[in-house]
Formats: structure tokens, C-alpha cells, sequence
């Protein structure tokens, strides 16, 4: 009976458990079905959203691209217009300017807001707007480019330098030519010529030494310093020092009764020689006439040796000054001369520039440039739109902070809560991929 019964139950166990293991196989089967589509409405929302956020960040990307290009033109041209206007408001010849300054950007490396920023220099420097359009600029932009410095820091340099030497506005060109012989020929680098030029300046307008030609000749002699060490402001401040005792040394030397001027000018006497650095109207005779006359300190050494030569040097320039004198004694007209047609014998900056221009990084450079203006052509045609979104921006984030400033307290619990999450996801976030992978 017993066994009977157990029997039984067996029996309806095992069906119990095949009518079960049918209904969980169709179970597991709808569930499997289910995921199967599951991943793939997944997959497809990834595939779009991934998607839409390249397309989203890209055209953002863009966006902002001609925003920055077409806000960096703006405002550069906007600057030079304010430099260029009269009592008027007038602005006369910008549609030049700015057409030169394009063009500038799409043939040298820079682009146009740099070389509209270096007509603004020229101008503020007091450079005519006929002479910038008429070659100031290009030889500026050129100067920057051999000289490896930036169009606006050229253009400074430029036009400083025009001052220090009272030179015309038709002999920038020139002038910026000399000063890329001087680097090449002598490694006077950019720094060191505006340097010296800044501290040289007033005594060169004082005795006339002034014009094209003394350009080169001042730089010839900046190349013979540098040469033994002598560079930049310190060239600056002992040769202003020099060129401000050319009439007082030698006349404290003649009225000397004691010291060491009172010893210079028996040294003098006793080899028959003076110092004559001025003409007979008391103007200064001229840069090489000067060189002459320095010659001298050389035959007072070579007959009488150094002690008496530095003695002399010192009477007439004072230490530090006497440091160019001895420099230009040592060299002489020779070495002078020699200076003056080692700069001649460099390219000039139309050449240097036709050269680089050919190389592959300028290539890609200005085509960078190009590039770089179409963007700021692309920004303008959409200039308004996006000052609208830029002013969008600003009026929510005005209203932003008035709300901030109105519930103080409510906006810090707001930044709790945020910091809280942000924690929360740190630490969840890990866990939670490491289990999807699972």
C-alpha cells in the first residue's frame, strides 16, 4: 500500500516538473526573444545618439571656430579704424588698408588682424597713411617675417627706429632693409638695435646724425660692438656717453692743469696730436670723421702703449664711454669700411623674403592664413546671428546671477546637492560599468 502510494507520487511529481520545465523553457525563450531586441533598440539609440553628438559637437566645434577667427578680425579692424579717425569720425583709406592687409595675410606667414594690427602701430607711432600704404607696411611685415618677431612688434620697431634717425616716411622700406643686414651680417638681434636706438636716440638728433645713409653707418658700427661683446642697451648708454663728450672731452683736456686730463694732455703734446670732431661752424663733421679722429687713440698706443692710450681714452669719454672709443681706435677706418661692405654684401629683405616664402612650413603657413581669413569671412556673413547668441548667452547669465544674488542660500544647497551626486556617480559609476560587462 505503501509502495503503491509512493509510486503515485513520483509519478505526479515528474509530471508536475515536465508541464514546469515546458513552461520555463517558453519563459526563458520570451525572455531571450525580449533581450535579443532589447539590444538591439539599444544598439540602434547608441549608434544614433552617438551620432547626433559627433554631428552636435562637430558643428559646435565649427561654430566656435568661426566665431573666434571672425571675433579676432573684428576686433583688430575695429582698432584700426579707431586709430585712423579725425575730429570727424572718419576713417579714409581703411578700405585700402584693410585690402593691403589681406593680402599681406594671404601671401606672408600671419593673418590679416595680424598685419591690420601693424598698420594700427605704424599710425600710433605717427606714420602717414599714404606711407603705410605705400610700402611702410610690407617692409614691416617683411622685417617681422626675416626677423622672425611678430608683425606688430615690427612694426613698433620700425617706426621707432624712423624717429631715432628723423627719416622720412618714403625711407622705412630702406631702413627696415639695414636693419635685417645688420642681424645677418653681425647677430645684432631685433631687441638689441631697439634697444641701443632708444638710449642713442636724443644725442643722435642733437649732432645731426641723421638720414638713411647714418643708419647704415650707426649699425655698421653697432656690428663692430657686438662683435667683441658690446650689444644692446650697454652699446645704447657707452656710446650716447661717447657722442656727448665728443666736444667736452677734448676741452676739458686743453683747460687740464692737474689729474689725469692735466697727464692726457701732456701725452697729446708731447705726439703733436688733437681731437677735431667738429668743423669750423662747431657742427659735427660726421660719422667718419669721427672714426678718423678715434684713429688716434691707436697711434698714441702704438707708440706709447696701452696705459697711455686708455689714459687719453679716459680723459676724453670717461670709463664706460671710452669702451666704443677703443673699439673704433682698435678697428679704424679700415674696419669700419670693412663692416659697412660686409652688410652690403647681404641679401637684401626683398630676397630673404622671396627665398622663405618657397619653403614648405611657409607654404603651409600662409595656407593656414588663408584658411584662417576665410573662416573670418565665413564669421562675418554670420556676424549677426551670432552676437545674438553671444548676447543670448549674456542675458542668461545675467539673469542667472541676479537669481543667484536674490536666493543666496538656495542656490549653495543646490551646489550640495550637485557636489553629493557628483560624488554618488564617481563612486557608483565604476561599479556599475564593471557589473554591465558582467
Amino acid at each position: 500500500m505503501a509502495s503503491g502510494t509512493s509510486m503515485m507520487a513520483l509519478g505526479i511529481t515528474i509530471g508536475l516538473v515536465d508541464q514546469f520545465s515546458g513552461k520555463a523553457a517558453g519563459v526563458l525563450e520570451s525572455v531571450e526573444k525580449m533581450g535579443d531586441k532589447i539590444r538591439a533598440v539599444s544598439a540602434v539609440m547608441a549608434s544614433t545618439g552617438a551620432s547626433l553628438t559627433g554631428f552636435g559637437l562637430g558643428a559646435r566645434n565649427t561654430i566656435v571656430g568661426l566665431a573666434s577667427s571672425f571675433s579676432t578680425l573684428e576686433d583688430a579692424s575695429t582698432r584700426l579704424k579707431v586709430a585712423m579717425m579725425d575730429s570727424d569720425g572718419m576713417t579714409a583709406g581703411f578700405e585700402e588698408l584693410d585690402a593691403l592687409a589681406t593680402s599681406l595675410g594671404d601671401r606672408l606667414p600671419g593673418a590679416t588682424s595680424d598685419f591690420q594690427n601693424a598698420a594700427r602701430a605704424l599710425m600710433e607711432q605717427g606714420v602717414a597713411i599714404q606711407s603705410v600704404l605705400g610700402g611702410g607696411l610690407e617692409a614691416a611685415a617683411s622685417l617681422g617675417v626675416v626677423m622672425n618677431m611678430p608683425a606688430e612688434a615690427a612694426a613698433e620697431m620700425t617706426a621707432k627706429l624712423r624717429e631715432a634717425y628723423k627719416l622720412s616716411d618714403s625711407e622705412l622700406p630702406r631702413m627696415a632693409d639695414s636693419m635685417q643686414r645688420a642681424k645677418f651680417a653681425f647677430g645684432v638681434k631685433p631687441g638689441d638695435l631697439l634697444a641701443a636706438n632708444a638710449y642713442m636716440a636724443p644725442m643722435l638728433n642733437q649732432l645731426g646724425i641723421s638720414g638713411i645713409e647714418n643708419v647704415d653707418k650707426i649699425n655698421a658700427i653697432q656690428g663692430m660692438a657686438a662683435q667683441v661683446g658690446l650689444e644692446g642697451s650697454a652699446f645704447g648708454t657707452n656710446f650716447s656717453a661717447m657722442l656727448s663728450r665728443l666736444a667736452k672731452g677734448p676741452e676739458m683736456i686743453r683747460m687740464a692743469t692737474k689729474g689725469m686730463k692735466s697727464g692726457a694732455r701732456h701725452i697729446l703734446k708731447s705726439q703733436g696730436i688733437s681731437f677735431d670732431f667738429f668743423d669750423e661752424q662747431g657742427n659735427f663733421a660726421g660719422v667718419e670723421n669721427m672714426v678718423k679722429q678715434l684713429e688716434k687713440l691707436r697711434e698714441i698706443k702704438d707708440r706709447l702703449g696701452d696705459k697711455a692710450a686708455m689714459t687719453v681714452s679716459e680723459a676724453l669719454f670717461g670709463a664706460e664711454a671710452a669702451r666704443p672709443a677703443m673699439i673704433l681706435a682698435e678697428q679704424g677706418m679700415a674696419g669700419f669700411k670693412a663692416a659697412q661692405e660686409r652688410m652690403a654684401r647681404q641679401a637684401s629683405l626683398t630676397q630673404r623674403i622671396e627665398a622663405m616664402l618657397g619653403t614648405l612650413a611657409a607654404v603651409w603657413e600662409a595656407a593656414s592664413s588663408m584658411f584662417e581669413n576665410l573662416k573670418a569671412t565665413l564669421g562675418a556673413a554670420m556676424g549677426d546671428d551670432l552676437k545674438a547668441i553671444a548676447e543670448g548667452f549674456g542675458w542668461v547669465s545675467g539673469k542667472l546671477k541676479a537669481l543667484v544674488t536674490e536666493f543666496p542660500d538656495f542656490f549653495k544647497w543646490l551646489g550640495r546637492i550637485l557636489l553629493a551626486f557628483t560624488a554618488l556617480a564617481l563612486a557608483v559609476g565604476p561599479l556599475l560599468l564593471g557589473l554591465g560587462a558582467v
